[in-house]
């Protein structure tokens, strides 16, 4: 969901060789296996599967703009 203060953006090109923007997220949604969900969790973020759709979260206190 957009908000005035919030945009979705791909964290992911479709494009080969096309890098996506590096913006810093508030939250992750994923849409594919598992592992490819996984893979791109960044540490210290909690992730959750149902089917083939999964969310991550950032952990409590996280701020936008905060490192890695």
């Amino acid at each position: 969901m957009a908000s005035a203060d919030r945009t979705p953006m791909a964290a992911h090109s479709m494009l080969p060789h096309h890098r996506p923007h590096a913006p810093r997220y508030d939250a992750i949604i994923c849409a594919g296996t598992e592992q490819t969900c996984r893979d791109n969790v960044p540490r210290g973020w909690q992730m959750r599967i149902y089917g083939q759709i999964g969310w991550v979260l950032p952990p409590s206190g996280y701020r936008p703009g905060d490192p890695d």
